[in-house]
């Protein structure tokens, strides 16, 4: 014996089999912009917003300041300055290939290249900073790529009231 299914009930089926697939697709991993996926990784870890929740789709920067020839009261120009954006379960993996610029600076660094990246929340004015160093190994990064956590800092202490002398009772 054989069932008849109506048209529209397949058109229905494979219309919800499609949307099933991309939210799996989309929750696997849909990153966000993180560089070349070819480069290799020059660092990676997670975003957390001020209530310790992985943050979705935060912005990055990754600077990199060329400070070889410091010049007295100049700032310091950036070697490289790229903005990303964290995936949606508030991870991030850099992909970045070392620039000659930067295998220039590392070259004069003892082999390292000083990043420094920040987070930052839309909306929000507190940042997560983060300093970390990598040295160049021909075209990738030497070792394994740092984890980092990136949290705002907390918020100042309240401050706490000056003490009042109470007046001495006159005898």
């Amino acid at each position: 014996m054989s069932t008849i299914i109506p048209a529209r009930s397949i058109t229905r089926l494979v219309r919800a089999s499609a949307l099933v697939a991309l939210v799996a697709a989309g929750c696997a991993g849909a990153p966000g912009n993180q560089g070349d996926p070819n480069d290799p990784i020059v660092v990676r870890g997670t975003i957390f917003n001020k209530f310790g929740v992985p943050y979705s789709g935060a912005d990055l920067e990754l600077k990199v300041v060329d400070d070889r020839d410091p010049q007295v009261g100049e700032v310091a120009p950036l070697a490289l300055n790229a903005r990303f954006t964290s995936n949606p379960d508030g991870t991030f993996a850099i992909h970045l290939a070392p620039s000659d610029v930067l295998a220039d600076l590392a070259a004069g660094n003892g082999g390292a290249v000083d990043f420094k990246l920040v987070g930052s929340f839309p909306g929000e004015t507190r940042i997560a900073p983060s300093s970390f160093s990598r040295e160049v190994a021909g075209t990738g990064w030497a070792g394994s790529a740092p984890v980092l956590e990136l949290r705002p800092p907390p918020p100042p202490p309240e401050p706490t009231p000056e003490p009042t002398l109470e007046p001495s009772a006159a005898p």
